[in-house]
């Protein structure tokens, strides 16, 4: 008899770092053993004569990247929760930051870019702009931990939550998107960001 052997979930990784992908080939290679084991136990003399075909599918995967400026939906603009930093070029997230750890002390024009300080100690080595790369840059950045939330369907989803100690203030940001153009944006005030569905889901 035939049977087919199924990786359950798919892997995730950067193509160019040799050591992950091997990593990655050996683990599935462990996990069909443990699946065979586990098959031929199932029925009485079962035993595996040989492995026929084996398939590795491969998908690139395009996050979204934050780009230039783009207002806000009309609900999101509503809740009066979010910096949205008219950049004119492709450093949105970096100017994002920058609101969250430099607000102008007379709370005045937070949209303009020159209302934030250009040396920022930020290290975006290695980073292109535009900007997807959130894990890299949290790790080059000690004192940052970047959570990042998404509109879809008139609804904030959570894209992405920091895994860094509880201890370290979280920085919450929007990443807004409009067909394959996205732009990230700074939350500065969450509960009013969540409003509305908190009140929703607490009645």
């Amino acid at each position: 008899m035939k049977y087919y052997f199924k990786q359950r979930d798919p892997e995730v990784f950067n193509r160019n770092n040799a050591a992950t992908v091997n990593s990655v080939l050996r683990r599935s290679i462990d996990e069909f053993k443990v699946e065979r084991e586990a098959w031929s136990q199932r029925g009485s003399g079962r035993v595996v004569e040989v492995v026929l075909e084996a398939f590795v599918n491969v998908a690139q995967y395009q996050p979204f990247r934050g780009g230039r400026y783009m207002p806000l939906p009309k609900k999101l603009q509503n809740k009066k929760a979010i910096i949205n930093v008219q950049n004119r070029d492709n450093q949105c997230l970096r100017l994002a930051l920058r609101a969250a750890l430099f607000p102008p002390k007379d709370g005045m024009n937070v949209s303009w870019p020159s209302r934030y300080p250009t040396e920022d100690g930020l290290n975006f080595t290695g980073i292109d702009f535009p900007v997807s790369q959130i894990n890299k840059l949290e790790k080059q950045n000690p004192h940052l931990a970047i959570n990042v939330f998404g509109w879809e369907k008139e609804r904030v989803i959570v894209d992405r939550l920091s895994e860094k100690e509880g201890s370290l203030p979280r920085i919450n940001l929007m990443l807004i998107q409009n067909n394959e153009k996205s732009h990230y944006t700074f939350v500065r005030r969450l509960n009013a960001l969540l409003y509305d569905q908190s009140r929703h889901n607490s009645s």
